[in-house]
């Protein structure tokens, strides 16, 4: 009984380690996808395409600052062609896209306090996502 409660709790242990090499996997293949589909992409499906890479950026994104600033580049493409069609939804995610990046320019300094410009810069992007996903009744 002993081994196999060992057996269990290494596997438990270790499970987490495992499913983050492949989650990344998966996302690095699906960035893959959305950029060809991105070339040819155009309208909501452009901004929406924008919008996902933004997302899929930021969740492989841990200490390579590269990754950050890629999904800010896309992030503000999205809401440049949201804005341009007046894409509502699209603009609501780029927003909130925005929001992850002025909230993750703040790791930077170490001696933060909450007068940066930064921080409050991350507070009012993250509010204007808020509201304007508020008015089109979309969480």
């Amino acid at each position: 009984m002993r081994k196999y409660m060992v057996s269990i709790w290494l596997s438990m242990l270790f499970s987490p380690f495992v499913n983050a090499q492949t989650d990344d996997k998966m996302v690095w293949q699906r960035v893959d996808s959305l950029k060809n589909e991105l070339k040819t992409a155009k309208g909501k499906n452009k901004v929406d395409c924008l919008n996902l890479l933004a997302e899929y950026y930021f969740f492989i994104w841990e200490d390579d600052d590269k990754l950050q600033d890629s999904a800010c580049i896309f992030s503000e493409k999205a809401f440049e062609e949201g804005k341009k069609i007046n894409y509502k939804v699209g603009l609501g995610y780029a927003l909130a896209n925005r929001a992850h990046c002025a909230a993750g320019e703040t790791d930077n300094n170490i001696k933060n306090n909450d007068r940066e410009p930064a921080y409050e810069n991350a507070y009012k992007t993250a509010g204007d996502a808020i509201k304007y996903a508020e008015g089109l009744n979309n969480n």
